[in-house]
């Protein structure tokens, strides 16, 4: 819902559908932990991602996009994941103020 809102919206904002900037997961997460987490051992950055809830949205294709519209695409992607209240991110480092990824979760 949250990702598709973020193309739909570049759209409308004029960026051309070949300079939307694709989505990727860095990591994700399984109710119970799953196949990632087996021993149900992670410990801290991860650890939120044994329950279930949580994402990683890689920004690898925000930072060598050559697209003048990145920092307008960032906002866009920022607005859908958090708009409705549904997802938030708990990890002040890995936030729109970060640039590794950010880890999404719902609330």
């Amino acid at each position: 819902m949250a990702l598709d809102k973020y193309y739909k919206e570049s759209l409308k904002e004029g960026i051309p559908e070949n300079q939307i900037v694709l989505l990727t997961s860095e990591a994700a997460s399984l109710i119970w932990g799953g196949l990632y987490d087996i021993k149900f051992n992670w410990k801290p950055s991860h650890c939120g991602h044994r329950i279930g809830n949580a994402i990683d949205i890689g920004m690898t294709n925000f930072r060598s996009s050559s697209s003048p519209h990145v920092t307008k695409m960032k906002k866009i992607l920022e607005d859908a994941l958090t708009g409705k209240g549904i997802f938030h991110f708990p990890v002040k480092s890995e936030s729109p103020a970060g640039t590794k990824h950010w880890h999404t979760q719902l609330k």
